[in-house]
């Protein structure tokens, strides 16, 4: 058993095992890695190298929020209750 430290150090293609059989023909021409923490960037680097011809996109959770909090968001609504609920005090 292989360390986790030996494990986050090494590339994908050595944190594998080395007896895997090579990956048949995916059914799939993309995938994407929603979260790019540990686990994440860890299953797509995997992936990128066990199925090179598929291609891997990560999204990086934390930047696209902060990303998000750039952008000014206007909502209207004619339904009080649809913006704030009811589960509060006071008026709608």
């Amino acid at each position: 058993m292989t360390d986790s430290d030996a494990l986050n150090d090494a590339a994908p293609e050595t944190a594998c095992a080395a007896d895997a059989p090579a990956a048949a023909a995916a059914p799939f021409a993309s995938v994407v890695v929603i979260g790019l923490g540990l686990i994440g960037a860890s299953l797509a680097a995997t992936l990128a190298a066990k199925m090179p011809g598929v291609r891997v996109f990560g999204v990086d959770t934390d930047a696209a929020i902060e990303k998000l909090k750039e952008i000014p968001v206007s909502l209207h609504c004619w339904q009080g209750d649809d913006v704030t609920g009811f589960d509060h005090d006071g008026p709608l």
